[in-house]
């Protein structure tokens, strides 16, 4: 535990499924304390695909986008990427974008912010960060924080504990007050 499974991205033209393939094809189906089942392997490591995405663009326009239209523009690009990144991979699965919340029918949905601190990234601070979340009938079940300049990648889903770069994370029991 605590290391991310490996994926590759391959392109398929019939049938359009998840294609996205952990080195372990067959995600087992655990039931975990409370009857809360996983989020299958090959969405978490799609996440991390399109997080890699997301971290490879930003780093290369990092303090050369510093007019607020050229990061408007950037983001637009990297939204266009990641969004056909998703369309080719997940596609009759997930839908790209914030307004396909509503359709709850349609499974899972993908939200992505590619620059969550824009003022930051304009201004050359390392601090900026950007998230995916997947939603599965309106209810997020996975979600993951990255912070590029930093390394720092957090994530957190359904059926499993938050890591950090891969590592998991504790916290304190809460105080009795």
């Amino acid at each position: 535990q605590g290391r991310r499974p490996t994926y590759t991205i391959v392109e398929n033209i019939k049938p359009r499924r998840p294609v996205v393939e952990p080195r372990v094809r067959e995600v087992e189906k655990v039931r975990v304390s409370g009857g809360v089942e996983p989020v299958p392997a090959e969405y978490e490591s799609f996440a991390h695909a399109i997080a890699d995405n997301i971290q490879t663009n930003l780093k290369q326009h990092f303090r050369r986008s510093r007019t607020e239209e050229q990061v408007r523009q950037m983001v637009a690009e990297i939204e266009k990427e990641v969004s056909g990144l998703i369309w080719r991979c997940m596609a009759g699965e997930a839908i790209f974008g914030t307004a396909a919340v509503a359709h709850a029918e349609a499974g899972y949905v993908w939200a992505v912010n590619v620059l969550a601190d824009a003022e930051q990234f304009r201004a050359g601070a390392p601090t900026f960060t950007f998230s995916v979340a997947l939603l599965q009938r309106g209810r997020a079940v996975l979600g993951l924080l990255g912070a590029p300049m930093t390394g720092e990648r957090w994530v957190g889903s359904r059926g499993a504990q938050t890591t950090l770069n891969g590592q998991l994370v504790t916290a304190p029991p809460p105080s009795a007050a």
